[in-house]
């Protein structure tokens, strides 16, 4: 799939962390406000949102830009990083994949997804996994339209949430 000119699609970069933190925090709080109205989020869970800088140890986050402007962005754990979130050996983990909102509805997702599996395979991963929160059913469909599928080895019932497993399998 290629990527839909004026846009492009790059590593992140320390002048993108304040951007890139904004967009997250406002793209989680609105899709809990607009779908999932019962979900408050917490001062913590912004902060870990922003701190893009502190997950580089683990992986990497990338971006797709228009002009200056960051559209959306993604953060893959490598299969090798011991992140407290990883329910897999050598798998990567994905988290916090965003879309600005003016621009859904474009296929960046998409996009985004298809560099996961470039860079999960150029880590020799065998799957990429991730969580979604129980209930967010059009989370849940985007990925399962890209081929995840539940795996509840990735369940987690942590104080303030439950989280579904899915697992995209690298190896077929």
């Amino acid at each position: 799939m290629s990527i839909p000119l004026p846009f492009a699609l790059r590593h992140e970069s320390d002048s993108d962390h304040i951007q890139i933190g904004e967009l997250l925090v406002l793209s989680f709080v609105e899709m809990y406000a607009r779908k999932m109205p019962e979900v408050v989020v917490s001062e913590e869970r912004k902060n870990e949102l922003r701190d893009i800088a502190g997950k580089r140890a683990f992986g990497e986050t990338w971006v797709l830009v228009r002009e200056r402007e960051i559209a959306g962005t993604f953060f893959l754990v490598k299969p090798t990083a011991a992140y407290p979130e990883k329910w897999l050996p050598r798998s990567a983990l994905l988290k916090h994949l965003a879309v600005e909102e003016r621009f859904r509805g474009q296929g960046l997702t998409q996009i985004m997804l298809q560099q996961c599996v470039t860079l999960a395979k150029s880590w020799n991963a065998e799957s990429i996994t991730l969580t979604v929160r129980k209930g967010a059913h059009g989370v849940a469909g985007t990925y399962a339209r890209y081929g995840f599928v539940r795996d509840p080895r990735g369940d987690a019932k942590l104080p303030t949430v439950e989280l579904e497993g899915y697992i995209l399998d690298l190896k077929a």
